[in-house]
């Protein structure tokens, strides 16, 4: 019995020491297996944060290498359109002054400033999707680092891959984001350069156009100056001398059967209010006297608008005793017209009435067309203004006319005296005068064709032609 009990004593005590070394061992075994699983979460944590690193960095020069690329864009998209500014104005030069140059130019500068505004505005949102993808993966590494159910490398393997994948898929997102606004960039971009080149052109436009309409006013301005100064010029009260020459002296398509040239000075005085006074006298050849004729005239014009005037006038006519001329017979005459102008067409209707020994009258119109050139060489202005003149008149009465004729080779006068009843056409002239306007001094000259109608005198009934020259100095 008491060795059955020593043996079970020392049976238990063996068991204890068994029990003892067995629980040991556990302990031991679970300190080795939590010091793995922080080894392993802390490679983890690390390999996250590298990674986590490495795409801020690439987010960074993803975005900056976006951002000078699209700035490289705008400056060539600047330059584009200055190079289009610079050719509209260029071929706009002639058209445009400097001040409107500049403006064209300020207009290109101004558009091109709304082409930053878009790159700021690239900026902004490619700062927006760089940063909402860094707080993303801010979010995905704060998740990834708890992994509680993670007990072994395997398993931290695994969630570091799922942060991999979804780091990745975070990537992805920000690149298509950033392709999409750097495309929506560059459309804007080229439909801003389009648009912009439009403006440019269209206010060129603008531009010559009021330019040629400021042209065309100041022009308009200018002439009416010109116009001004030159009615002014012509208005003016001044002293006229000037001397006649006459190859074939008429009076209303009537040479009363002679053919004489003669010569005629005058002193005229025009007040700028319209009244003139005028004296001149007439050299006449085949006569045996020095004066033909003189005669002192009074008139007045007015002129209601710039196409309608009126003149009035009254003339002492004095004829030498010997006289030739077929208006000897009448001392006075009185005579009434206007001018109308249609359009550059001058309309001059005039009634003449010659009264004295006998009575006639006369209603002459003239239609006359006046080209002016001015400031032609030295003189301030050609006129050139071709007529044609239809005279109707009236003869009553006794008239005396006296010819030369040669009888045995003398000169010797015939005065016939006859009654002359007549009312109709009595010619029908076309004139080409030629006037040279040198300021104080005019030259004027004139061919005339004259076709005489129902002529009952000694005139002649065929066609002829006059040469008028004339030269006036005028004092203002």
């Amino acid at each position: 019995m008491i060795r059955l009990k020593i043996i079970f004593e020392i049976l238990v005590f063996f068991l204890l020491i068994l029990l003892v070394n067995s629980n040991s061992a556990l302990s031991y075994q679970a300190e080795s297996r939590g010091d793995n699983v922080t080894v392993n979460r802390n490679k983890m944590v690390l390999d996250i944060l590298k990674k986590q690193d490495n795409l801020f960095s690439y987010f960074r020069k993803t975005k900056d290498s976006i951002v000078i690329q699209s700035n490289q864009n705008l400056e060539t998209t600047i330059t584009t359109l200055k190079i289009y500014s610079d050719s509209v104005s260029n071929a706009s030069r002639d058209s445009l002054d400097k001040k409107r140059i500049d403006s064209l130019n300020l207009k290109t500068t101004l558009l091109s400033k709304t082409f930053s505004n878009i790159l700021n505005y690239l900026i902004l949102e490619a700062d927006k999707e760089s940063e909402k993808a860094i707080n993303e993966l801010i979010n995905l590494k704060d998740s990834s680092f708890v992994c509680d159910s993670c007990e072994d490398l395997k398993d931290f393997n695994d969630n570091f891959m799922d942060y991999k994948v979804n780091s990745d898929s975070i990537i992805i997102d920000f690149k298509n984001n950033l392709h999409s606004i750097v495309e929506s960039y560059q459309d804007t971009l080229s439909t801003l350069l389009d648009k912009a080149s439009d403006e440019i052109s269209e206010y060129n436009d603008k531009l010559i156009e009021n330019r040629t309409e400021e042209l065309e006013m100041l022009k308009d301005r200018q002439e009416e100056i010109s116009d001004s100064l030159e009615n002014a010029y012509e208005n003016a009260s001044r002293l006229t001398f000037s001397l006649g020459y006459d190859s074939h002296v008429i009076y209303r398509g009537r040479d009363n059967g002679l053919d004489q040239y003669g010569y005629s000075p005058e002193i005229k005085f025009s007040h700028k209010s319209g009244i003139s006074i005028n004296f001149d006298s007439y050299f006449l050849s085949k006569t045996n006297h020095v004066v033909d004729e003189a005669d002192l005239g009074i008139s007045y014009s007015h002129e209601f608008s710039d196409i309608f005037s009126t003149e009035i006038g009254y003339s002492y006519l004095w004829f030498n005793t010997n006289s030739f001329q077929a208006r000897s017979e009448m001392n006075n005459s009185l005579d009434v017209g206007c001018t109308l102008d249609l359009f550059g067409l001058n309309i001059n209707p005039n009634i003449i009435f010659d009264f004295g020994k006998v009575r006639e009258w006369s209603l002459l119109w003239e239609f006359s067309y006046p080209i002016n050139f001015k400031n032609v060489l030295v003189s301030r202005q050609i006129k050139f203004e071709p007529a044609l003149r239809w005279n109707l008149g009236e003869q009553n009465g006794q008239a005396t006319t006296r010819r030369l004729k040669k009888v045995k080779n003398k000169i010797v006068q015939i005065t016939n005296t006859k009654n002359i009843s007549l009312t109709g056409v009595m010619d029908y002239e076309f004139s080409i005068p030629f006037k040279i306007d040198f300021g104080a001094i005019m030259v004027s000259s004139m061919i005339n064709f004259i076709i005489p109608l129902n002529v009952v005198d000694a005139s002649s009934s065929k066609p002829f032609a006059e040469f008028i020259l004339q030269l006036e100095y005028s004092i203002r």
